[in-house]
């Protein structure tokens, strides 16, 4: 993740000293470690010829096998950042690849994950909304370029220090004029967030978009999510054959909004997440237009045209950075369990290939279909 934070730097600097080195990257050199992913480890760098502070992500796949596609995606995230110029969307400066390695530099981001403000009980609708708002300008910027983003969840949403939003990780972005990561039957997203057309392999759009950040929504204004399957296969089936518990009775708190306003907002974010892509707001433009008067009740302009408002308050962005300590330490204290499958753990992971619980649950899903028909038909 493209952070910086004083903790987050003696961190960084300690395990670089247990690595005993850092990456070799022609015209960069590491000052820390920022963090490790999947695929890919993130480091605070200086670029040597103008001195500019930035986040360095370098592939660190050692399986040939798997390091083509994700070479692929690495140079897709460049490109893509390189082509959508957007306040909100992190610029990538530069991508490189020698000696078996490959990297982008973005911009260097100081501050906290979505993920790490949402409890923050200080954190008000009107903010809560806003970030939506932001991200959902950022997205509405990609559509009109063909762009699919397919992994909009708290993680790669980034509050900066000063007030700004982030939208991050474009690694996986569905463009329509090239399709050499996308292929039938496989899966790539983070299942607690998919639309159920892209869990299932199906053709994808903006209005997939639209349901992926309309989750984050209700995420935002209940705690929960819509669907709590613990498996693919059970999100899969949830989503398809059950409604989301309505918002009005999973709200946090009532946000000082009147019962009436209430229904109003659940009305749109039940539409963002609606199962049938149809049955959703058709553009982006559309859902942020309908959210947008919640947000400021003397909201007169466009969420692209919205200003930057000023920085986070210092005890949201303390709450939030406590807390991404506090799980940084819960998980790596605890070890995965063995045969675990795409249990909970998984659920809010990014995927790329096609898990067997999938086709599992497409195979019950397909079979409670047929039995509907049959029962409709034999009466």
């Amino acid at each position: 993740m493209p952070t910086m934070t004083d903790s987050g730097e003696q961190e960084g600097q300690d395990r670089l000293a247990k690595a005993g080195s850092a990456p070799q990257i022609p015209g960069y050199e590491i000052v820390h470690t920022l963090g490790h992913g999947g695929t890919s480890a993130v480091y605070h760098a200086v670029r040597e010829q103008t001195g500019q502070h930035l986040a360095l992500k370098v592939l660190t796949l050692q399986n040939h096998s798997d390091l083509g596609a994700a070479l692929a995606r690495l140079e897709r995230e460049a490109h893509i950042g390189r082509t959508l110029a957007h306040p909100d969307i992190v610029p990538v400066v530069d991508f490189g690849q020698s000696n078996q390695q490959a990297w982008i530099a973005m911009e260097l981001l100081d501050g906290f994950e979505l993920t790490h403000a949402l409890s923050d009980p200080s954190f008000g609708l009107v903010d809560r909304l806003n970030v939506v708002l932001r991200v959902g300008a950022a997205l509405s910027h990609a559509h009109q370029r063909g762009i699919v983003h397919r992994d909009i969840k708290p993680s790669n949403i980034f509050m900066t220090r000063d007030g700004g939003v982030r939208l991050l990780d474009f690694g996986i972005a569905h463009v329509k004029v090239d399709l050499r990561l996308t292929q039938s039957g496989i899966i790539v997203g983070t299942p607690r967030y998919m639309a159920p057309e892209q869990v299932m392999g199906q053709d994808i759009d903006a209005r997939t978009d639209i349901f992926s950040l309309g989750v984050v929504l209700y995420q935002a204004l209940t705690g929960v999510l819509p669907w709590q399957g613990d498996t693919v296969a059970r999100l899969i089936i949830e989503v398809a054959t059950r409604p989301p518990r309505p918002l009005q009775d999973a709200l946090l708190q009532d946000f000082g909004l009147t019962l009436e306003e209430v229904s109003d907002l659940a009305d749109v974010v039940h539409t963002a997440i609606a199962s049938a892509p149809e049955d959703r707001f058709q553009t982006m433009e559309a859902f942020t237009n309908a959210l947008g008067p919640f947000s400021d009740p003397n909201r007169t302009v466009s969420p692209s045209q919205a200003p930057v408002r000023g920085a986070w308050s210092q005890r949201r962005v303390d709450w939030a950075l406590a807390r991404a300590a506090r799980l940084q330490t819960e998980h790596t204290l605890s070890a995965p369990t063995p045969g675990a499958g795409l249990r909970r753990d998984k659920l809010d992971e990014t995927l790329s290939g096609t898990p067997d619980r999938v086709w599992t649950g497409l195979l019950l899903l397909f079979l409670a279909g047929l039995g509907a028909a049959i029962y409709l038909t034999l009466n």
